[in-house]
């Protein structure tokens, strides 16, 4: 195909044998690209049921789709103002957040301690580890889901006692309380917190 192409810059080549140089190429091209699109649908039919976030990374890279950010940036504050400095939006949000997730119900209950349970298993800490999946997106402790994966039977056993130990004292420890939220707007263009969703 290249020489095709070559040969036409080249050498002055009539107009007839150009055009039908030309086709000749346009066709190559086709087949070619028609086979490459053949040989994606292949890998992400073979992917099908093993690795869905492979196979929608393929589709997005075969089809040529790039996602579009729908957020403008700014957002309104309770009042109807336009927040445009990021302190302010963060503000907006955290207030946004604690107001939906306000517990309104009676007094909380405190949580006895030496309450008599089952004990935490290696095993339950080894069979939820397994369940887990990968390339998720870290937390706020940056660890990903593969390093705890790798850990071997001594890391599992400290993570094991470390469980007990919370439910056997009935007190949760900070860093477990906190949570990163992740807004996604229902509706391209959302400037009020209400039309986003709070993923954590």
């Amino acid at each position: 195909m290249k020489n095709s192409l070559n040969e036409v810059i080249e050498k002055k080549v009539p107009k007839k044998k150009s055009k039908d140089l030309n086709r000749n190429i346009k066709i190559k091209c086709n087949a070619a690209k028609e086979e490459w699109i053949n040989q994606q649908c292949q890998e992400i039919e073979q992917k099908l049921n093993i690795d869905n976030k492979f196979m929608h990374a393929k589709i997005k890279g075969v089809s040529g789709k790039k996602i579009k950010c729908n957020s403008p940036g700014c957002i309104k504050s309770k009042d109807g103002r336009i927040l445009i400095e990021k302190k302010e939006i963060l503000n907006r949000w955290s207030e946004y957040v604690e107001d939906l997730f306000k517990d309104d119900r009676c007094k909380k209950s405190k949580i006895e301690k030496n309450i008599e349970g089952p004990t935490i298993l290696k095993e339950d800490v080894e069979a939820a580890i397994k369940k887990m999946k990968n390339g998720k997106a870290t937390g706020p402790d940056n660890i990903p889901i593969e390093m705890i994966k790798a850990i071997d039977n001594l890391g599992i056993d400290l993570t094991a006692k470390l469980l007990n130990a919370i439910y056997d004292s009935g007190t949760i420890p900070e860093d477990l309380c906190k949570s990163v939220f992740v807004v996604l707007p229902k509706t391209p263009g959302a400037t009020k917190c209400e039309l986003h969703r709070t993923i954590s």
